[in-house]
């Protein structure tokens, strides 16, 4: 690593939600060895689907038009896409 990138994060830390709706819908192929666990190699609109939703968390809680009422099923979601995320992240 280079002086200039020291103390850097990936590229991938620079990612807002919503683009990876796009880089997973572009480079699904890429994704499939890593997501088997989960979806199958025609489920590319499932993992969409929960990316979306995530994004959709985001910007209710950033731009607060969030109501307390989802609080549950929200964090049950994000706990359980979060544990997908992990396991498909060890194959990297």
């Amino acid at each position: 690593m280079s002086e200039k990138n020291k103390g850097r994060k990936p590229p991938f830390a620079y990612t807002y939600i919503i683009d990876m709706l796009k880089i997973v819908d572009q480079k699904w192929p890429n994704f499939v060895p890593f997501v088997r666990a989960y979806y199958r190699e025609n489920e590319k609109s499932r993992l969409k689907s929960k990316i979306d939703r995530l994004n959709n968390i985001r910007n209710d809680q950033t731009h607060n038009t969030y109501e307390s009422k989802q609080c549950g099923e929200d964090l049950e979601f994000i706990t359980e896409f979060e544990k997908e995320i992990n396991i498909m992240c060890k194959g990297l």
